[in-house]
């Protein structure tokens, strides 16, 4: 694989677009599922980039996704700013195709760039805050109700509001974020769940590590933010 630093940083730069276009695929494939990515492809002028996410949806083994996409990168002979992108688009859709969360996509993703893209980012305020500090930056960043946390924003919500949260939650999110949420916030996610995915849930709990926690309550908390903004949930009195 090229050295990253190879690249100038005008080369950088022109590429900021390409990692942009790869968190919006990420976040299609959140929120609307794989398939879903057949449509918004279209939209994309890249062959290069086609030809991966059209991979992904039809369930390509990941193995062969990356061997595919570095055997293009190899044969194509792209120099500079089109072979920096094309690497960006292959990390990006593995990442995509393994379901990592559009905040972690990002920050993967500006690293590739270098240290200063990720400063400027809004991602290095909750990449360096410490664990205690970390929720309340991710809460600020999402701009839901200033700066409450996650335990305070779920004791808020009616729970039609909470059971449409839910709907919409990864379980891979929805575990790790109960993990550190206070009694209350998890008794009323608990109340709003069937037996059978309470059990689950109590289950898998255990081994979580906090730093996992708050990353998963970040999540949530964005889409949270989203529902509320398509008018999909209320926005509770006290709340903003």
């Amino acid at each position: 694989m090229t050295n990253l630093s190879s690249f100038t940083q005008q080369e950088k730069e022109a590429c900021l677009p390409v990692v942009e276009t790869m968190i919006e695929a990420t976040e299609v494939t959140r929120n609307e599922g794989v398939l879903a990515l057949e449509e918004w492809i279209q939209t994309q002028d890249s062959d290069f980039l086609k030809i991966l996410v059209l991979l992904v949806v039809d369930g390509t083994d990941p193995d062969y996704v990356m061997l595919i996409g570095k055997n293009l990168l190899a044969s194509e002979g792209k120099t500079g700013e089109e072979l920096l992108a094309r690497m960006i688009m292959l990390e990006g859709v593995l990442s995509m195709q393994a379901g990592e969360n559009p905040r972690i996509v990002k920050t993967k993703l500006l690293s590739m760039l270098g240290e200063r893209f990720l400063i400027n980012s809004d991602c290095v305020d909750a990449c360096s805050a410490k664990p205690e500090e970390r929720l309340a930056v991710i809460s600020k960043q999402a701009g839901i109700a200033g700066s409450k946390p996650f335990d305070e924003i779920f004791e808020l919500l009616s729970n039609r509001d909470v059971q449409q949260v839910l709907r919409e939650t990864d379980f891979h999110d929805l575990v790790p974020a109960i993990k550190y949420c206070n009694g209350k916030a998890a008794m009323r996610i608990f109340d709003n769940c069937s037996p059978r995915l309470v059990c689950q849930i109590l289950d898998t709990l255990p081994d979580i590590p906090e730093s996992n926690s708050l990353a998963a309550q970040g999540v949530i908390l964005e889409l949270v933010k989203r529902l509320q903004n398509n008018g999909e949930i209320a926005t509770p009195k006290g709340s903003v």
